[in-house]
């Protein structure tokens, strides 16, 4: 897995979407974002620097849609674990047992079915490149990468059917 420095550093495609580079705050910001991530970005970045440090920033170029998507501070709180030293003493019995509620289908989000369910980006009508899930091979495959990546938005879809 490689970087092909001259497609958008998140998604790797080529798209009619202008390239940009990074600005000073922005190089820091989406560093921090990898760094959280620890996804495909962070192993091929991984792949070629011995840390995140070494990086050569001055290379990155980025879609503006990946990026605000990328270093969104919703999407990110996916992938902090809590910190189990801040955690309130539990011996009580009546306290559950997680921090956060069981989420119940009526407390998602209803699903845009115009956008894909990876990158969410919003396809349109005409638009041949949005394709659907036809297979079980293809739901199974894709049940095990979010198993893998611990994508609980995606394992619901999968889960409750609204895929």
């Amino acid at each position: 897995m490689s970087n092909q420095w001259n497609l958008c550093i998140i998604c790797q495609v080529s798209t009619v979407e202008k390239l940009s580079s990074l600005s000073t705050k922005g190089q820091q910001t989406l560093l921090d974002a990898v760094n959280t991530r620890k996804d495909d970005v962070f192993r091929r970045l991984h792949d070629e620097y011995s840390s995140l440090a070494d990086v050569d920033i001055e290379r990155l170029c980025y879609h503006k849609s990946c990026y605000k998507s990328y270093t969104s501070r919703v999407n990110l709180e996916k992938f902090v674990m809590p910190d189990v030293n801040n955690l309130k003493d539990t011996s009580n019995a009546n306290q559950p047992c997680c921090s956060h509620p069981v989420q119940t289908r009526s407390m998602f989000t209803p699903f845009d079915w115009t956008t894909c369910i990876f990158c969410k980006h919003k396809s349109y009508k005409r638009d041949k490149n949005l394709r659907h899930l036809e297979s079980d091979e293809r739901l199974q495959k894709i049940s095990e990468l979010a198993d893998h990546k611990r994508d609980l938005e995606l394992k619901s879809l999968l889960f409750f059917g609204r895929i």
